[in-house]
């Protein structure tokens, strides 16, 4: 009975996402590519959803509830997480202050879906965004999570007022992140190998280094042959030069004999 529960949810869940998908297709065509790449996962131990950037984890009573009051929650949500993919916020974390990087993020998505002019993601920005988004529109030129982020670390924002917009972004759960930056990790690694094993070039360089290598020898090989010839030949010339030395010197003193006598 549970199993059948739980199945039912999922199927729930998974058609109300697809149905946000094709809504958000339907109005903006040029996101096609991204948003066929996203997976869905019935995910029960978040209270709302996430993504990891390959993957929608959701709690299917929470979307359930959301698009029964209204659906365009349910597609700012989708793509909410799908900007955070484009962008990809979960694997640029690095070493950043997690609360306010999530917050800088947050607040750069929803600052393009707010000003948004579609059916499929309109509504009413709240006076504390617009608020939010005047003072930001004096510090920076455009709107990016690394650009709030270094304004949060100068404690351009209070503690409070941070406590403030984190509630009022807040759209989905950041706890996924950490699964991207896992999945993103071992890829990199995965590829790392691959190209080494596989790639021609790394075989042709191997190769190249390993023939000029045997050219080298062999031209070393050579040089020293040579060398042992020349001086062969130069030891030959001296003593063949002393030994004409020697019979001129013998020829003179014949001469001189002779002359005397």
């Amino acid at each position: 009975m549970e199993h059948e529960v739980k199945q039912r949810l999922r199927q729930l869940g998974e058609r109300i996402l697809k149905n946000s998908s094709n809504e958000l297709y339907l109005s903006m065509r040029f996101l096609d590519v991204p948003l066929s790449e996203l997976n869905y996962e019935l995910r029960m131990s978040s209270f709302y959803m996430g993504t990891d950037g390959s993957t929608i984890y959701y709690n299917p009573r929470f979307v359930i509830e959301k698009f029964a009051y209204d659906s365009v929650y349910v597609n700012r949500s989708y793509l909410h997480m799908l900007l955070h993919s484009i962008f990809r916020h979960m694997y640029l974390r690095e070493e950043r202050d997690e609360e306010k990087w999530n917050l800088a993020c947050d607040i750069a998505v929803e600052y393009i879906i707010d000003g948004l002019d579609n059916k499929a993601t309109k509504r009413l920005v709240s006076s504390r965004r617009e608020e939010l988004y005047e003072r930001l529109s004096k510090e920076l030129k455009v709107f990016t999570a690394e650009g709030i982020y270094h304004l949060l670390q100068i404690n351009w924002l209070t503690e409070r007022e941070i406590v403030q917009y984190s509630t009022e972004f807040l759209v989905c759960d950041h706890q996924f992140w950490n699964f991207g930056i896992s999945k993103n990790k071992v890829k990199d690694s995965e590829d790392s190998n691959q190209e080494e094993k596989h790639d021609p070039s790394n075989k042709n360089e191997q190769a190249d280094k390993e023939k000029s290598s045997k050219e080298q020898s062999r031209e070393n090989q050579t040089g020293e042959e040579k060398q042992d010839r020349d001086k062969q030949e130069t030891e030959k010339g001296n003593k063949d030069k002393g030994n004409n030395q020697e019979g001129n010197n013998e020829t003179r003193e014949d001469k001189t004999g002779e002359e005397n006598s």
